[in-house]
């Protein structure tokens, strides 16, 4: 990405704040959500549908198009906003149906009811293993895409995570690429506090991203709070953040 133009930067930042926007507004209606671990995917979010994967809106089940995991599953609300924002259904859904008793868009994400979402997510430590089948599938069936896997810090403290990494070496699996959303907090405190970690990704295949995010981005009194891991926003919190990122814009090198 060494190559992208500013333009394309600025309407990428613009992208993640729009997605920040209709974020505080989905926890606000549904007053419950894991708003932290979704705001501090934003930015990778809005790199990934609207710079990086080839995806169609219009026919989500294209066979060569490229796949993405979330396996930090709880952190659906951000994923479900940017599908929305890609045109994978109506943005209102996000605001009626996200956490709602018979909608859709529940907390953990069901593949047979939302399009674009390509795995069911629950308990955390399987996203990887999938996305490595995934990948192997596509070299069987002689197919060019990729797939990408967003894991949480916390979550790599799964054993299921390390097999799928030497397993996903072992076999080569060039065209898988595990995202590490790396914001030094999970529900119980900092990383450093529960299981300090190596983050040294020393094999060849396949491709870690470690991406230094921020918990909570965005809205100053949630940033790097772990309170805000599950927290729900009060009217009060609601306007204050609303009013932070209103007053924002989006614009680059402000939160």
């Amino acid at each position: 990405m060494s190559d992208i133009s500013n333009s394309k930067i600025d309407a990428l930042v613009q992208k993640a704040h729009a997605l920040r926007m209709d974020l505080i507004e989905m926890f606000h209606a549904s007053g419950r959500g894991h708003m932290g671990g979704s705001l501090s995917l934003v930015e990778i979010m809005a790199a990934l549908y609207f710079h990086i994967l080839r995806v169609d809106p219009d026919n989500p089940a294209w066979p060569d198009r490229d796949r993405l995991v979330l396996s930090k599953g709880h952190a659906s609300a951000v994923w479900y906003a940017a599908l929305a924002a890609r045109g994978f259904f109506p943005r209102e859904l996000l605001f009626t149906e996200y956490m709602k008793i018979g909608g859709r868009l529940q907390e953990h994400s069901d593949m047979h009811k939302v399009p674009g979402v390509e795995m069911s997510s629950g308990a955390l430590g399987q996203g990887l293993s999938v996305g490595l089948g995934m990948s192997l599938a596509g070299r069987l069936a002689k197919k060019e895409y990729r797939v990408y896997v967003i894991l949480g810090d916390g979550e790599i403290q799964e054993g299921q995570i390390w097999e799928a990494f030497m397993a996903g070496s072992h076999h080569r699996a060039g065209k898988l690429t595990a995202i590490i959303d790396y914001n030094h907090l999970q529900v119980c405190g900092s990383i450093s506090q529960i299981m300090e970690q190596a983050s040294d990704n020393a094999s060849d295949f396949p491709t870690a991203i470690l991406c230094h995010t921020v918990k909570g981005k965005g809205v100053s009194f949630i940033e790097k709070n772990v309170h805000w891991h599950s927290h729900v926003l009060n009217e009060e919190d609601y306007k204050k953040a609303k009013d932070e990122l209103i007053g924002t814009s989006g614009s680059r090198g402000k939160k």
